[in-house]
């Protein structure tokens, strides 16, 4: 019978780095503006959610 023999797998190290965001919108339309303030909550809420 042939012997096995079991390697564990090697898992990546995770390094945090640092992010940004960019928002932006082409005119200051109301509908504009509210779409970069949604675009900055989402970025931000990502940003803060995962921190590595």
């Amino acid at each position: 019978m042939k012997k096995v023999i079991f390697i564990p797998a090697k898992l990546p190290e995770y390094k945090k780095i640092k992010v940004s965001a960019y928002c932006r919108v082409s005119t200051l339309n109301r509908i504009q503006r509210e779409s970069l303030q949604w675009q900055i909550d989402y970025y931000t809420n990502m940003i803060s959610v995962n921190p590595d």
